[in-house]
């Protein structure tokens, strides 16, 4: 049997096209993206975290306001939070924004970010408790909000919760003449943890000019990472500092506590970072070579010495589009695999939400999309990823923003993602060949099983279903023709239900 196709193909059971790796996932408002919309002026959604119960939070800024939005598992927004599954916040007559949220065990939501203080001169760090239904939590500072001046202007980036419940801020300070890493840690209810570094705040300036911290993370030792990038004088280059468990310079780490990391003699700057089961620290931004930015990845040992064993000498330079990409979020998976999200300028100049997932030894992993990369237009406007997360199920969630024609809206992405093997696909995996693969005129699969009455369906990279086929035998042959160059996936069924997951590429 003969059909004409040109396609990638990826292989899977019966009503699993949901562990397709990278496509959207089509149960997730009816497209894979929904965008909401808080004002007639620019909305952006900055973080995301995704609760116990499945509900997914995405924090940001609605008119120079904290705005948080929850939704169902199915995109829509959960009534039960807010008004109507939104929360507008001002906590000053100034300009306020939210730029990291996590959830508290107990089901509260903190926000962090950044509110100008009432004489509007100067920003201060900004740190907001919701109850579990989006209301302002009394038992937390005041009125739910807590505001720390550090120097004379702080803006928060990212923040995690401890165990105990402290909650530890950070991002930069300003002292009148250039900007520093600042870190701060509060009590459960708001005030300010004076056992951490000079009561409760610790500030670190690197070389001669501004510094800026843009994430962090927790080792399992309880020591504190926190990274972004510095201005040598002359270009950017991206910075590491970590400190112990009370906010003291670890000396263990880099040089007195600080790494820096110059990839070229062009601008490099980190602002995303994650930690491996191991205490490897995995950092993602964008590298400039001179003529266009790229995604970078980088990953230490746990004393602050780039880890040879992930690209080369550390580093991973990825190429999405030919204009600009940057990497602004990164998530480990749970098979050491490591996603990043963010943004890739197309030739029309407009922005779109690119990810790319890499094996643990930094090379592109090719299950996952179109050799390694997945890029995602939201109809014809600029659209970006800013924040990444996984559900329980594996499946991956992206918040960012989308261009309406007018203004930005938030905007949040769900995409398949098959992080498991079971026993059944590793066992149909032995039955199958395809070959040659890749390919550039045909291929044939090849089963050593008769198929019967088997359905092939195929499917495109927005998980729209364009062809079924019936077949039965032992091969297919796949040829050019019918369908345009693109990429598709194959889900075949057959009586028996075996699974194989495989993926074809043509040249």
């Amino acid at each position: 049997m003969k059909i004409k196709f040109l396609f990638i193909i990826f292989i899977t059971s019966l009503n699993l096209v949901a562990q397709v790796s990278g496509t959207l996932d089509l149960t997730f408002g009816g497209t894979g993206y929904v965008t909401t919309n808080y004002s007639n002026s620019d909305d952006y959604g900055n973080a995301i975290t995704i609760q116990a119960d499945g509900k997914i939070i995405v924090a940001g800024t609605s008119a120079s306001d904290f705005a948080i939005s929850r939704y169902n598992s199915n995109g829509t927004l959960d009534a039960s939070f807010g008004t109507g599954g939104k929360v507008v916040t001002s906590i000053g007559i100034y300009s306020d924004g939210s730029n990291s949220v996590k959830v508290q065990s107990d089901g509260k939501i903190v926000v962090a970010g950044y509110s100008i203080n009432s004489a509007g001169t100067n920003n201060d760090f900004a740190i907001v408790r919701y109850t579990a239904s989006g209301i302002l939590d009394n038992t937390f500072g005041t009125g739910g909000i807590v505001r720390s001046p550090i120097g004379t202007g702080s803006l928060a980036y990212s923040l995690f919760i401890k165990p105990n419940g402290k909650i530890v801020v950070s991002g930069i300070s300003f002292n009148g003449t250039y900007q520093s890493f600042a870190v701060a840690r509060y009590n459960s209810n708001g005030t300010i943890d004076n056992t951490f570094g000079t009561s409760g705040q610790v500030i670190t300036h690197i070389g001669t000019g501004n510094n800026f911290a843009v994430c962090m993370g927790q080792q399992s030792d309880g020591k504190i990472a926190v990274a972004g990038y510095i201005n040598n004088g002359t270009n950017l280059d991206i910075a590491v500092v970590r400190y112990d468990s009370l906010g003291v310079l670890d000396n263990t780490f880099g040089s007195g506590g600080i790494v820096i990391t110059p990839i070229g003699t062009n601008d490099e700057i980190a602002n995303a970072m994650a930690i491996q089961s191991d205490d490897k620290i995995v950092l993602a931004g964008r590298s400039y070579n001179g003529s266009s930015e790229k995604f970078a990845v980088l990953r230490y040992d746990n004393t602050g010495v780039l880890d040879a064993t992930f690209g080369t000498n550390g580093i991973v330079i990825t190429a999405i589009g030919s204009l600009s990409d940057e990497a602004r979020s990164i998530l480990i998976q749970s098979d050491g695999k490591i996603l990043a999200a963010g943004s890739t300028k197309n030739l029309s100049n407009k922005n779109n939400i690119a990810i790319v997932n890499y094996n643990d030894d930094g090379t592109l992993n090719n299950s996952f999309g179109t050799n390694g990369k997945v890029i995602t237009a939201i109809g014809n406007s600029h659209c970006e990823a800013n924040s990444i997360d996984f559900q329980t199920d594996g499946k991956i969630v992206v918040a960012g923003r989308n261009f309406n024609g007018t203004d930005n809206d938030f905007a949040v992405v769900r995409y398949n993602n098959d992080i498991t093997t079971n026993a059944d696909e590793i066992k149909y995996k032995s039955i199958v060949s395809i070959s040659p693969n890749p390919f550039n005129s045909n291929t044939t699969i090849s089963f050593n099983e008769e198929q019967k009455n088997s359905t092939i369906k195929i499917i495109d990279m927005n998980g729209k279903e364009v062809k079924t086929i019936n077949f039965s035998g032992k091969q297919l042959v796949i040829e050019k023709g019918m369908l345009p160059p693109s990429v598709y996936f194959l889900v075949i069924t057959s009586e028996s239900r075996n699974v194989v997951n495989r993926k074809i590429v043509i040249q």
